[in-house]
């Protein structure tokens, strides 16, 4: 969820086996402040690593409250 209420998915390549198994991950942005696809991250607390592929607006459902 972004400043303003929009929302994200991020894909990852390989579907970052790592996350099924070990609750929690971390992101930290690169030096010029910003998250992005095929340059950043996840970090597994079981110390694996998932590439960021791609993000995909997110948009609520017509009739869907948030």
């Amino acid at each position: 969820i972004l400043r303003g209420g929009a929302r994200l998915r991020a894909t990852l390549h390989d579907n970052c086996p790592a996350l099924r198994y070990y609750s929690g991950f971390y992101l930290r942005p690169g030096d010029d402040g910003m998250i992005c696809a095929d340059r950043d991250t996840l970090h597994t607390r079981s110390g694996g690593e998932c590439e960021i592929d791609s993000f995909h607006v997110l948009t609520p459902k017509k009739g869907k409250k948030r």
